[in-house]
């Protein structure tokens, strides 16, 4: 019972000084306490129950700490300074002793167990009160702190103060993600409640909640900023009219300007260009509003759906369509007519001086030989072609063709123009030269 009886003794010490040196010591001077013989007694109390201590000023004695809390909560006029590397510190201590409640689990120890997980169990609450009194002191800025600030400079310094704690806790609370808690949880059942059910709504909260006040912070911050430049300009027009009012006779005119000096150096043209800053909070109206006209410009009409009429089917698999046959197409095809006609050999040259196609005479020739072997199977069987050639000098397997001859195949003695053709092949020791069977 040693501690509850040390508990009581310090809340009846408070009770007993709270009107005399407590209350005006916290509300009206910053927590300190003047030493005087008045209050010898009431600071040796507080100094033994650990409530008080020395300042660094030796004439003045401070209060702690956890009793400017306390009567600051009770009365909710709290002015926190918990700043985003104190609950940064919080978040630590709580992974500290999850990484603790581990270890024991595995050596069995069950009291240290039971020791780590109450010490989770009280940070998590401390740390969720810490938070929840972070995010109410910017919506307290907002409404009553920067209200009793007189100086338009020191209310826009004080907001963007505020913007930046608002920010950096808003990133740690972007640390303490789902899959983080849920590795620092594991398998344990007890801190899967902990963290992953009770934690994490509290941080869902706090960061919904800090993200409006955020916004707010942002939009107050603008305005301020508005009014800033507005008083600028206003202390201007002052100053041009008390001179217009003190000079009657002042006329602007470039004459009063003292002469310039003339100058040798080249400039260079400065280039002009402009980059918006879209976290400024000034021109935060104006860059909405250009966003707004470049996604209604970037923005496509829509297409009519026009009903389109229902076009009737006919049946033409009968029908015969007649296209216009290419030229050279014909050309072969009357070539080839003209040497099955004459069973004479037909050169493919003289043809194509004849023919004339529309296409150069090394074309004309690969386009004969070409349609031949794909036509093997409708008639051309019967032709044979023979390549007038010479080898190559220089490169052994060349051969330069000059002229192509067809003639129709035909079955008649030694003689013939197809076994003189077959001689001439052999002749030339070429056997790609051969009639073709």
């Amino acid at each position: 019972m040693a501690r509850a009886d040390e508990a009581k003794a310090a809340i009846q010490c408070l009770l007993r000084h709270l009107d005399t040196v407590v209350l005006p010591a916290c509300f009206e001077n910053r927590g300190m306490i003047p030493f005087a013989p008045d209050n010898e007694k009431a600071i040796d109390d507080l100094i033994r129950h650990h409530l008080a201590y020395q300042a660094i000023d030796e004439g003045q004695i401070q209060l702690s700490g956890a009793v400017i809390d306390l009567l600051n909560r009770v009365t909710r006029n709290h002015q926190m300074h918990l700043s985003g590397g104190q609950v940064g510190d919080l978040w630590q201590e709580i992974q500290d002793l999850a990484e603790g409640y581990h270890l024991a689990t595995r050596k069995g120890e069950e009291i240290q167990r039971q020791e780590y997980l109450q010490g989770i169990q009280e940070t998590v609450v401390y740390f969720s009160d810490k938070l929840h009194e972070a995010t109410l002191r910017f919506s307290r800025h907002i409404y009553h702190h920067f209200a009793i600030i007189a100086d338009l400079d020191l209310r826009i310094r004080e907001n963007e103060r505020c913007l930046k704690e608002a920010r950096r806790l808003n990133q740690l609370l972007h640390t303490i993600s789902f899959t983080a808690l849920g590795e620092l949880a594991g398998s344990d059942r007890q801190l899967n409640r902990i963290l992953l059910n009770d934690f994490r709504k509290i941080i869902d909260q706090a960061a919904h909640s800090l993200l409006d006040a955020t916004h707010r912070l942002k939009d107050n911050l603008g305005r301020l900023q508005r009014d800033r430049e507005a008083r600028r300009l206003n202390q201007l027009i002052d100053v041009f009219h008390q001179h217009y009012q003190t000079h009657l006779g002042f006329e602007p005119s470039l004459q009063v300007l003292s002469p310039c000096p003339e100058a040798f150096n080249r400039i260079e043209p400065l280039p002009w260009l402009a980059y918006p800053d879209v976290d400024a909070a000034l021109h935060e109206k104006v860059l909405s509003e250009l966003a707004a006209q470049a996604l209604q410009a970037n923005q496509r009409p829509l297409r009519e759906t026009a009903v389109e009429p229902v076009a009737n089917v006919e049946d033409a698999c009968d029908v015969v369509i007649d296209e216009p046959a290419d030229s050279v197409v014909e050309a072969m095809v009357t070539f080839f007519d003209q040497v099955l006609a004459s069973y004479t050999p037909r050169s493919a040259l003289a043809a194509y001086e004849e023919l004339a196609p529309p296409l150069a005479a090394d074309d004309w020739l690969i386009a004969l030989v070409d349609f031949h072997h794909l036509h093997l199977a409708d008639g051309y069987a019967d032709i044979e072609l023979h390549f007038d050639e010479i080898q190559d000098s220089l490169f052994n397997g060349n051969h330069e063709v000059h002229d192509v001859h067809f003639y129709a195949r035909q079955d008649v003695a030694e003689g013939s123009p197809a076994n003189h053709s077959a001689a001439q092949a052999e002749d030339s020791g070429h056997p790609g030269m051969a009639p073709l069977a």
